[in-house]
């Protein structure tokens, strides 16, 4: 049993746990990012992401972390931040948070320019990587700002959670900034593609809460988070 702590995590043996045995032991994994997603694939293969980069797999039951190698993005001087991940076998999704970006010259007349966020796709379970177009988040949901983060009066497109739902279903959800108002305001929904990330579809309200996760089983589907 493995539980996230910032950036340490926390291991026990299920067999102490039935035993009545306690007894945690501590290990750091990347000093000062917040660990925020782990996947279990048997007694000694796991993956962890987080903040700063932190993208790494262990092969003997979390004894060594090893860092994964990453696909090289345009930043500028910036770690990827990584928020979500799910795997189904060896195909996963992994998305980002955005970046800001201060002092980036642009024709934008907003005081803020981001990076958006990203979504990176595996089929053989990390050993490749393919990237999922972020742009196509919402792009065909019309003129409407708390649907659409494509349109010129939004930025800063986040993509936080993410869920892998098999057969080329993925569900995101997503927040961004809509400045076409006297204030900023701030949209988010979750989106559903049906093929791998081509072509997506609002499947929620803009929520006011945060959301931390998405599962499915089976045809069901639960949406967890906090106001």
């Amino acid at each position: 049993l493995i539980v996230m702590a910032q950036s340490d995590i926390y291991k026990i043996k299920l067999s102490d746990i039935t035993a009545g045995n306690f007894t945690w032991v501590k290990q750091a994994i990347s000093s000062g990012n917040n660990i925020h997603k782990a996947q279990i694939f048997s007694a000694d293969n796991a993956l962890l992401i987080g903040l700063g980069q932190v993208f790494k797999t262990t092969a003997d039951k979390g004894k060594s972390w090893v860092d994964v190698p990453l696909p090289v993005v345009p930043l500028q001087d910036a770690d990827m931040d990584f928020n979500g991940l799910r795997n189904i076998k060896d195909t996963a999704y992994a998305c980002l948070n955005r970046f800001y970006m201060p002092g980036y010259t642009s024709s934008s007349t907003a005081p803020y320019v981001y990076w958006s966020g990203g979504i990176f796709r595996t089929t053989d379970n990390w050993a490749t990587w393919t990237s999922v177009d972020a742009a196509l988040i919402g792009k065909d949901e019309g003129n409407d700002v708390s649907k659409n983060p494509q349109l010129p009066a939004c930025n800063g497109l986040n993509t936080s959670v993410i869920e892998y739902a098999g057969n080329n279903v993925v569900l995101v959800w997503a927040r961004w900034y809509d400045v076409s108002g006297a204030t900023k305001a701030e949209h988010s929904r979750v989106f559903r593609s049906a093929d791998g990330g081509k072509n997506w579809k609002v499947v929620s309200d803009d929520y006011s809460t945060f959301v931390q996760d998405i599962r499915f089983r089976g045809d069901t589907g639960y949406i967890s988070g906090n106001k």
